[in-house]
């Protein structure tokens, strides 16, 4: 399956339909052949099927709709392969699916657009980072987030040091060079070691080999400025670092062997030393927040916020994953209505407002609503303070 892009995403958020039905659940990579989600799937598919109907819409018209989504419950081989989180999305009669290294809470919704809310993490930039797996047999360069690490392909990436071994000796009994300063190490200078000619050239080799790699990944990388984790023996990483170009390498490093790890081990070792950054950009713009508290620059009003998106007002948005705010937005009069129980026409204003946030390229925080300040669904933080318009005088 092709994997699910920002262009994707994108084309989701402006597809419009009368009757548009998003499926999100958790799967479980096991051996019953995706029975236990399968029955989950065909749930939330009654619950899409009652939505329809409460819509008015005919028998017909909603086994129309929903058989792409049917369909799937029976087709085995669909089942074979799965990841932590399946999102299907249905309109017209067509189904788009995507296998999501994210697991997901169960939700049908039917609606004029699709839902998008749990996606949103899996295209916050705060989360994402680059793994080198460095070792003197191979190296393998990863691009990841939270929930996903994916090997990128590095053209010119030597396969080892025996790849590039020189036969020549280094010349005199003691050469160093000046290296690249790494995230939150110093510069510094790589000696050749002191020992005999055959210590000499492994050491010479080592250097060659290392700016090989710093060569090939500098195309890559250029550019970014995502974190850069080192992964390999403790020995190499000195070593590693004083050639590195990349500015945004850590200092600290995971020391191990990465021959021995797959993609999921590595990304199990990235997420503890990686975790206070992923956390640094949110408690920043919650501190943001906090600061800004009676100055108008921030505000916890959805009628607020959504007016605000719509014109491209809101710098950073936190949103609760975990709840919805069922209501009905008029972007003509700009003005909010909200329902106590879940309407059939009406939508959650919270996916809402991280949608128009995100078309105006507003930061988005989908957070766990007790994490949101003051115990609301959604607070903004705004590019600019509401300017009043002057009284013209006569």
């Amino acid at each position: 399956m092709a994997p699910f892009t920002l262009r994707d995403f994108n084309e989701l958020l402006e597809l419009r339909s009368r009757h548009c039905i998003s499926i999100y659940l958790p799967t479980h990579p096991s051996s019953d052949e995706g029975k236990q989600d399968r029955i989950v799937l065909r749930n939330l598919m009654d619950e899409a099927r009652d939505a329809l109907v409460a819509r008015g819409l005919h028998r017909g018209e909603t086994e129309s709709l929903i058989a792409p989504g049917m369909a799937l419950l029976e087709d085995q081989k669909f089942w074979h392969d799965r990841s932590a989180g399946l999102a299907l999305f249905l309109s017209g009669g067509q189904a788009r699916h995507w296998r999501l290294p994210r697991s997901f809470e169960s939700l049908a919704w039917v609606g004029d657009r699709f839902y998008a809310k749990p996606l949103f993490p899996l295209f916050d930039e705060t989360g994402r980072y680059y793994l080198l797996a460095l070792s003197q047999k191979g190296v393998r360069l990863f691009s990841g987030r939270p929930d996903h690490l994916a090997e990128v392909p590095v053209e010119g990436l030597p396969h080892g040091i025996d790849e590039i071994a020189s036969h020549e000796p280094p010349e005199g009994t003691r050469q160093c060079h000046t290296g690249q300063k790494a995230l939150g190490g110093k510069e510094g200078e790589i000696f050749h070691g002191q020992g005999g000619a055959h210590d000499h050239a492994k050491q010479h080799d080592l250097v060659i080999y290392l700016r090989a790699v710093d060569r090939a990944l500098s195309p890559v990388l250029h550019g970014q400025t995502v974190p850069l984790i080192f992964v390999g023996v403790e020995d190499l990483f000195p070593h590693y670092r004083q050639v590195n170009s990349y500015p945004y390498m850590l200092a600290e490093a995971i020391h191990t062997n990465p021959d021995r790890l797959n993609a999921a081990e590595l990304q199990a070792r990235a997420a503890s030393v990686l975790q206070p950054y992923w956390l640094k950009a949110e408690t920043e713009d919650l501190a943001r927040f906090d600061a800004a508290l009676g100055s108008g620059r921030v505000s916890g009003s959805i009628e607020e916020i959504l007016r605000s998106a719509e014109c491209g007002r809101v710098d950073c948005l936190f949103v609760a994953g975990d709840a919805q705010l069922w209501g009905h937005w008029d972007p003509i009069t700009t003005t909010a209505q909200i329902f106590d129980v879940r309407d059939p026409n009406a939508e959650d204003l919270l996916d809402l407002a991280a949608v128009l946030v995100h078309r105006q390229h507003g930061r988005i925080h989908v957070l766990k609503a007790k994490s949101l300040p003051g115990g609301i669904t959604a607070a903004a933080i705004f590019r600019y303070a509401h300017q009043r318009q002057p009284l013209i005088s006569k």
